[in-house]
C-alpha cells in the first residue's frame, strides 16, 4: 500500500529520508576521543584557577633586581637586569634605580608597568661610563599594589 505526500507522489513509509539516515550514524570514535580531551583540558584549567585562587601564594610583592650583563655598545655601556616579583601579590609601577658608585652620571630610573606574583621582567640600564670600573649601585625604589 502506498501513500501519497503532500505533492501528490506515491511515497512507500518503509523508505526512511536520507537526512534522517545520517542523524542515525555513529559518532566517529576519533571524535568522541578529541571530545573526550578537550573536556579534560577544560575541567583541568578550572581546578588550577580554583586551586590558584583558594591555596596559591598568598603575602606582598617582594620585589627584586639582579644584574645578568654587561655590554658595550659604541660609547656607552648597557646592563642588562631581571626585576623579579617572589612574593603572593602583584606590583604595579616599579621603579628601579641605577647609579655609578662614583656620581660620574645622574641616577637613572627605569619604570615597569605591571609585575604579577611569581614573575620576572626584563630591563635596561645605559650608562657613559664602564659599571664595572665605576662601580654600580641597583635599588628598587617603591611600587604600587593593584
Amino acid at each position: 500500500m502506498t501513500a501519497r505526500g503532500w505533492d501528490g507522489a506515491d511515497s512507500d513509509r518503509g523508505d526512511v529520508d536520507p537526512d534522517r539516515r545520517q542523524d542515525r550514524e555513529e559518532v566517529p570514535l576519533l571524535q568522541w576521543i578529541v571530545s573526550g580531551v578537550a573536556a579534560v583540558i577544560v575541567l583541568a584549567s578550572f581546578g588550577l584557577i580554583a586551586y590558584d585562587g583558594f591555596v596559591g601564594r598568598r603575602g606582598p610583592a617582594a620585589v627584586s633586581i639582579a644584574i645578568d650583563s654587561v655590554a658595550r655598545a659604541g660609547d656607552l655601556y648597557r646592563v642588562h637586569v631581571s626585576v623579579r616579583n617572589e612574593g603572593g601579590s602583584a606590583a604595579s609601577d616599579v621603579q628601579v634605580r641605577g647609579q655609578l658608585a662614583n656620581g660620574a652620571s645622574p641616577a637613572t630610573t627605569i619604570l615597569l608597568d605591571y609585575l604579577p606574583a611569581g614573575s620576572s621582567e626584563a630591563a635596561v640600564f645605559v650608562f657613559p661610563r664602564d659599571p664595572t670600573l665605576a662601580g654600580l649601585h641597583l635599588s628598587v625604589e617603591s611600587w604600587l599594589e593593584p
